[in-house]
């Protein structure tokens, strides 16, 4: 079975992301633990209804999913395919302030 919390994310430049409100703490932290990335997933979408709906917001900047800093589609995939049926928490960013949300 596959995970899903009904919603899109697109991958953005840490340029990006700053105007969306990305605190300078978070981005140095997810720098130094995932050297390589170049952006960070962002919220672009939300399925009305879904488990997201409410939520999760467009714009939303994605920081952590169970607990995990994740900087890449595979693992946010893969966080959301071993949890099928069970909460999974995250943590973003909406507008510079932490928002956690359990789908």
């Amino acid at each position: 079975p596959r995970g899903s919390v009904e919603s899109v994310f697109e991958y953005l430049p840490f340029d990006e992301v700053r105007r969306l409100g990305v605190r300078p703490e978070t981005e140095a932290a997810f720098r130094a633990a995932h050297p390589d990335a170049t952006g960070m997933l962002v919220v672009s979408e939300v399925v009305p209804e879904g488990p997201a709906f409410g939520k999760l917001q467009p714009g939303d900047v994605l920081v952590r999913v169970g607990g995990s800093l994740v900087a890449h589609f595979v693992p946010l995939e893969s966080a959301l395919d071993d949890h099928v049926g069970r909460p999974l928490s995250f943590e973003v960013e909406r507008g510079g302030t932490p928002v956690k949300a359990e789908l």
